[in-house]
């Protein structure tokens, strides 16, 4: 089903009974999901879905099996200058070994944040911040582009990386027992790219 109404508002829903192959097995799933969009100005934007039902834990292999999951996004833009534009993205993920209870598997935030602002036809600055809760891992990338014509583009960029402690191997074991965030890595690089024709 699908809805769409004045001032770029829609509004979906379906419902999937699939059958899949996965690892040497056979699974049926059947799936719901409803999803909105309202763009009702240039300056903002806001979209969001939210899924359920049957699920394949892909994770391992050798043993694949059919749970319940559900998962929601939530994703806003805003431009509050034709230079600047903001999104922010939020999704989680749950999924349940319904074999024996209602076990809760694992339950996943990603949060990501994006921004662009636009110096110049030819200057921009982007930066992208991202959280993962799954991973225990935090990072920012902040990239300048500048573009010397339409077939060169200069860039310089800075990466930085952080994990949550317990989280990090070291030599195949787990070495800290700390929840707190550490660096695990940062870059500062440059890139020049020529497009050539012939």
């Amino acid at each position: 089903m699908n809805f769409d109404f004045s001032r770029n508002i829609n509004v979906s829903g379906n419902a999937i009974q699939a059958h899949e192959r996965f690892g040497g097995v056979d699974f049926d799933r059947r799936n719901y999901n409803l999803s909105t969009f309202i763009s009702t100005s240039r300056l903002f934007s806001l979209g969001g879905s939210y899924r359920w039902g049957d699920e394949i834990y892909y994770i391992d292999r050798r043993n694949p099996y059919l749970g319940r999951g559900n998962s929601a996004s939530l994703s806003a833009t805003v431009r509050p200058d034709p230079r600047l534009t903001s999104q922010l993205d939020l999704v989680t993920s749950r999924f349940f070994d319904v074999r024996n209870g209602s076990r809760e598997v694992f339950n996943v935030q990603v949060l990501r944040a994006l921004s662009t602002f636009t110096f110049t036809d030819r200057l921009l600055l982007r930066n992208i911040t991202e959280y993962n809760s799954f991973r225990g891992t935090l990072g920012t990338n902040l990239l300048f582009t500048y573009r010397i014509n339409a077939l060169t583009v200069f860039y310089v960029g800075y990466d930085d990386h952080y994990r949550q402690e317990d989280l990090i191997d070291v030599h195949g074991s787990r070495f800290f027992q700390s929840t707190a965030y550490r660096r695990t890595n940062r870059a500062l690089f440059t890139k020049l790219r020529i497009l050539f024709r012939y």
